[in-house]
C-alpha cells in the first residue's frame, strides 16, 4: 500500500496514532477524555525528507514537570535523530528529545511547572523522516 503523504487520510491516521500514544505516555491515570483537539502536521511531507512536525492538543489531565511524551510513527517513518524545534507553547521548563526507530521521546526535566488541566499544548519534532 502507497501512502500519499499529503492526503487528509494520512494526517488523520497519524493524529490517531499520536492520541493513543499521548494517552499512554502522560504519566498520570487517565482516560481516553484526556486530551483533546490534536492536530499533527509537517510542514514537508516529501517521503524520505526530514520535516518538522507540530504536534498539538489539549490537555484533560495535569502533566508533571518530570513528565514525558512518547510519539510513535507509523512504519517507514525515522525518528533516530530527532529534535525539540522552537515554537513550543504551553510547556516551561527544559525539554530534551531522544528516539528510536519510529519512537520520538520528549522529556520535561523537572525545571518547570505542571501543566495544567485544559491547557493548549504545542510541541514542533523536527528530523522526522516521512515515509
Amino acid at each position: 500500500m502507497k501512502l500519499n503523504m499529503g492526503s487528509r487520510s494520512f494526517l488523520q491516521t497519524l493524529s490517531w496514532i499520536l492520541f493513543v500514544t499521548i494517552l499512554l505516555v502522560l504519566l498520570v491515570p487517565i482516560t481516553a477524555s484526556a486530551i483533546s483537539n490534536i492536530s499533527v502536521q509537517p510542514d514537508n511531507s516529501t517521503v524520505g525528507e526530514q520535516s518538522i512536525y507540530t504536534v498539538t492538543f489539549t490537555t484533560g489531565a495535569v502533566w508533571p514537570a518530570d513528565g514525558k511524551l512518547t510519539v510513535t510513527f507509523p512504519t517507514g517513518f525515522g525518528a533516530g535523530t530527532v529534535l525539540i524545534a522552537s515554537g513550543v507553547i504551553g510547556v516551561d521548563g527544559g525539554l530534551t528529545a531522544s528516539g528510536t526507530g519510529t519512537v520520538a521521546t520528549i522529556e520535561r526535566d523537572g525545571t518547570g511547572t505542571d501543566v495544567a488541566t485544559s491547557t493548549v499544548v504545542t510541541i514542533q519534532i523536527a528530523n522526522v523522516t516521512n515515509h
